[in-house]
């Protein structure tokens, strides 16, 4: 198995994946919506949006698969960001990357994996949406072009939470909060006015509005602070308390709920077989607490008896403890049965030691299979570390100059003991919230340390800075108003410049009528098209990028793509081997290529400016059957044409002797002085014509020669 690599960039993409503020949030409906749609467009088992962290690959979105997530060491997705384009396994086992891999050998038993990457505003991959299956199957270009279209739908989604809305727009919401102004109050109802007015104004011409109002907000506050000091004071405080009210109770809303929704999983455990293993239930709940922090136990407790506990030899002693019959847990216990739902009790001293919160979710199941009636199974139950929980959240003692408690052991709200802070904080005037449980509530009180402030300090010092700060501000904020907007337009311009490059270029290499391949400087596939896939289709499970040359060429040879190559003959493969890779690092003139299927092949590369290749292949089958049939023509000619000189040499060789014999004849019969003048002139006719004769003979034998290239010639 070949583990995902790191990206050259890793702490900028990382980074870029923070400051989405997304993972390990709950799951949206305009990401599940995408998901759904693509499971059902190419009918597979399984569709994802997932995000690669550093260490992991979480599914923002899933459809067909329970786990959250999945270490990045054994992950797809770590693959397919390496390069800005769809990634495509068809065929696992077939790939030496993936074969041995524990996705592929054990559940979800993956056999196809397709991924499109998703990118950030900055140009970072962060994930994927990508589809995968049980089962082998061929993509080819029209299926990654449809992948890659959902890819963009669910990138535009992703990249709605890097995007805020316009400066002013922000700015002027919370300077009417922040002002206090009532409803009534004339400046309310002026600085609501201006909200709609700043948005139609142009980036420039709001951020010198901005910083001249700022400026003029800043005297006006200065003049007004000596007359109200003690209520803004007094203000301010409250409103950073309420402030850190609010996001200390959403930082424990959070932890609690990423954590107590583990119980639901074990719940799953329990519906899928009553009959719990140990090993299984040992597997299973190592699976979703590891990588949890907090967590003291995963606990199933049939008929409230702790049966089983993660990790088993810090909670051993927990074993067999009766719920039901203990006078400490059977209240808490009763409540959650009675609520149906995740009951958290606590904090509680723990039989195994220390103190915990314990989440305690019933599990009712039907007796038999159709029965409508459910009967109470047991619990499915979280220890919480306290002490953990709460430094994880922050809520330790004198935090941003404030005194904190919490009150509602057992979820009982306001009438629950207080377990955590000063009993006494409830007694004086603090802000007070509510923390949501999914059954019950605690409730967060926040004083600051020696209570509400009385009086204002520093204002001689403010009121001498006043000045010189209103006209620094108003400069300040006019650049840091411009300065987001060439930012975020210059990226955003970027970003499409690019993703229309690349589009614009995948088009262009997917329209080529012949196979079309590029290597990096390491000689790596970059970039290739899915004709070059059907030329060469025994070597299609290794075109995929990122595979070396030597690699992918050795892969067909031993396939048998090759014709006059035999896969089993080690010899054979390794001189074809030699000659194609010492002919690719040294690209001439155009070679062919015959393949096993008869076919021919011509290759045409090119080594590029950075030290990578760039290549065509183009089937030339019919030109080379049309050169063949030619040549068998030519052939043919060339024969009957040798036959003719040869039949004519040989008839005229033939023909001339006894034709001698005729001319010597006829010069004896010329000799008899018997003959007539009648007889004299047709005997010098026929001897006229037997000599015309032998030199037509003549000039065809002086033909053969010529043809055969022995032809002498002489001067006379």
């Amino acid at each position: 198995m070949k583990p995902a690599p790191e990206i050259a960039d890793e702490d900028a993409r990382c980074q870029a994946l923070v400051d989405l503020s997304i993972l390990d949030t709950p799951s949206e409906e305009r990401f599940d919506r995408i998901t759904r749609l693509v499971r059902k467009h190419f009918g597979v088992k399984i569709a994802l949006v997932s995000l690669v962290d550093r260490d992991r690959q979480w599914f923002k979105s899933r459809q067909g698969l329970d786990a959250m997530q999945t270490d990045r060491s054994i992950s797809f997705c770590g693959h397919a960001i390496e390069r800005n384009e769809v990634f495509v396994v068809e065929d696992t086992h077939a790939d030496d990357r993936f074969c041995d891999n524990p996705l592929v050998t054990d559940a979800p038993h993956i056999r196809f994996y397709a991924g499109c990457p998703l990118h950030s505003e900055g140009g970072h991959l962060l994930g994927t949406l990508c589809i995968i299956d049980d089962a082998p199957r061929r993509f080819d270009r029209e299926d990654r072009s449809a992948l890659l279209d959902f890819g963009l739908l669910a990138g535009k989604e992703l990249r709605q939470r890097q995007r805020r809305q316009p400066a002013w727009v922000g700015f002027f919401a919370r300077l009417v909060r922040s002002s206090g102004a009532p409803q009534s109050a004339w400046w309310g109802r002026l600085l609501r006015s201006w909200r709609p007015a700043a948005e139609r104004l142009s980036e420039r011409q709001f951020a010198a509005l901005s910083g001249f109002v700022i400026a003029c907000l800043l005297g006006w506050a200065a003049l007004a602070w000596d007359q109200q000091q003690l209520r803004n004071s007094e203000a301010q405080a409250r409103q950073e308390a309420l402030q850190t009210l609010g996001l200390m109770r959403g930082e424990l809303e959070t932890a609690l709920n990423a954590r107590l929704h583990l119980v639901h999983g074990l719940s799953g455990l329990v519906h899928a077989d009553r009959v719990i293993r140990e090993e299984a239930f040992q597997a299973f709940a190592q699976q979703l607490g590891t990588g949890v922090s907090q967590i003291r136990s995963l606990q199933l407790a049939p008929g409230g008896v702790v049966k089983h506990v993660w990790p088993l030899e810090q909670n051993r002693k927990a074993i067999g403890h009766d719920l039901l019959a203990d006078a400490s847990r059977r209240e808490a216990a009763m409540r959650a049965i009675e609520a149906r739902q995740i009951w958290l009790a606590g904090p509680i001293n723990l039989l195994q030691g220390g103190q915990a919160l314990i989440g305690r979710l019933p599990i009712f199941m039907s007796e038999n299979v159709g029965d409508v009636d459910e009967v109470w199974w047991g619990f499915a139950t979280i220890l919480i570390d306290v002490p953990e929980l709460l430094t994880e959240v922050g809520l330790l003692p004198g935090i941003a100059r404030f005194d904190f408690a919490l009150r509602g052991r057992d979820a009982l709200g306001r009438s629950g003991e207080v377990f955590f802070g000063d009993r006494a904080l409830f007694d004086g005037e603090p802000l007070r919230a509510e923390v949501a449980l999914p059954a019950g509530v605690w409730e967060l009180a926040i004083l600051p340390r020696g209570g509400w402030p009385h009086y204002w300090a520093g204002q001689t010092s403010f009121r001498l800075g006043t000045l010189l700060v209103m006209l620094l501000v108003g400069g300040l904020v006019y650049f840091l108003l411009r300065l987001p907007h060439n930012t975020r337009r210059a990226i955003r311009l970027a970003t499409a410049q690019l993703a229309s490059t690349q589009a614009r270029f995948r088009d262009a290499i997917e329209a080529l009528p012949t196979g079309f391949t590029v290597f990096d400087a390491d000689d790596r596939l970059a970039v290739c098209n899915e004709r070059i896939r059907e030329i060469y289709p025994l070597s299609r499970p290794r075109l995929e990028v990122g595979r070396h040359f030597r690699e992918i060429l050795e892969y067909g040879l031993r396939q048998g793509e090759v014709a006059g190559v035999e896969p089993t003959d080690a010899a054979q493969v390794e001189q074809a081997l030699s000659l194609s890779v010492a002919r690719h690092q040294q690209p001439a003139e155009a070679f062919d290529i015959e393949l096993s299927d008869g076919r021919w092949v011509r290759v045409v590369e090119q080594r590029t400016q950075d030290g990578g290749s760039v290549s065509f292949h183009i089937d030339v089958t019919a030109q080379k059957h049309s050169e063949q049939s030619l040549e068998e023509a030519r052939l043919r000619a060339e024969t009957a044409n040798q036959a003719k000189s040869t039949f004519l040499a040989t008839v005229s060789h033939e023909v001339r002797t006894p034709l001698n014999g005729v001319l010597g004849m006829l010069s004896v019969l010329a000799a008899d002085q018997s003959m007539t003048d009648k007889q004299r002139e047709y005997l010098q006719t026929a001897h006229n014509s037997a000599k015309h004769l032998l030199t037509l003979l003549n000039e065809i034998l002086d033909n053969s020669k010529m043809e055969a290239g022995k032809l002498e010639l002489e001067d006379e």
